[in-house]
């Protein structure tokens, strides 16, 4: 134990604007969440959902003037926090599928989702809408089950929509 402190003590401090940074964006992870599921209720409180919406606008102004002044002090920040990889091109990621083969991916973030599709002619299909979070989790939920239900076949099979649990 009191080699664990000896090394705690000689870990350098974070700078105040770089505890600043962090808890802002620990703010905005709670009172998105909290959002979300107001906007998930069945009867949601309108005054609710304008208030959390307020308070994310106006946290992610204070967020950007913190950022400003990191990357004004390390030019490197932006790079630190958002390290960039190579990106493939569709048509890059279509000529390694096999013909008749479909790639599906998605990404959601609070109640955002953008998903799209990749066959062997390149990017078929793009959609973005928002979402209920709590039914979507569920889908996916059975969507791997299923693939996993089907892992081994050597073959997928072609879903036309997902079926609910």
């Amino acid at each position: 134990m009191a080699s664990s402190a000896a090394a705690a003590s000689r870990e350098p401090q974070a700078s105040a604007p770089l505890r600043a940074w962090r808890q802002s964006n620990a703010r905005l992870t709670a009172w998105r969440t909290v959002l979300a599921e107001e906007r998930a209720k069945s009867a949601p409180e309108q005054a609710a959902i304008a208030y959390w919406t307020e308070q994310i606008a106006t946290e992610e102004g204070r967020l950007r003037e913190i950022e400003s002044g990191l990357a004004a002090s390390d030019p490197r920040f932006y790079q630190t926090i958002n390290p960039q990889t190579a990106l493939l091109e569709a048509q890059v990621v279509a000529a390694w599928l096999p013909k008749g083969t479909a790639l599906i991916e998605y990404f959601f973030f609070d109640e955002d989702l953008l998903a799209w599709a990749i066959d062997k002619q390149g990017l078929i299909k793009v959609h973005q809408t928002t979402i209920d979070v709590k039914a979507l989790e569920r889908e996916i939920r059975t969507l791997h089950s299923r693939c996993g239900e089907h892992a081994g076949a050597g073959r997928g099979r072609r879903v036309d929509r997902p079926h609910a649990a």
